[in-house]
């Protein structure tokens, strides 16, 4: 099976994980070819990890929201 390969020495966690979600059983999804490994991924990953239901350390969402309203109202008095 032809699989693309990380292009780095660092992301082959990032990578593993990435298969993972794409592997159907049999083969890859289509998706997994088109689909920026490191910077798309990383930001997925990230965002479900942090908004999870299991998630011990919940109060942290509450804290990013307060950083973006912070950011967009910053954004608007610019």
């Amino acid at each position: 099976m032809q699989v693309p390969q990380q292009r780095d020495g660092w992301s082959c966690g990032l990578h593993m994980l990435r298969f993972m979600e794409h592997w159907t059983g049999k083969e890859l999804s289509p998706q997994f070819h088109g689909m920026d490994t490191c910077t798309t991924f990383r930001a997925k990953l990230a965002s479900t990890l942090i908004n999870s239901s299991m998630n011990e350390v919940i109060n942290i969402q509450e804290d990013i929201r307060h950083i973006q309203t912070e950011q967009m109202q910053q954004k608007k008095d610019e």
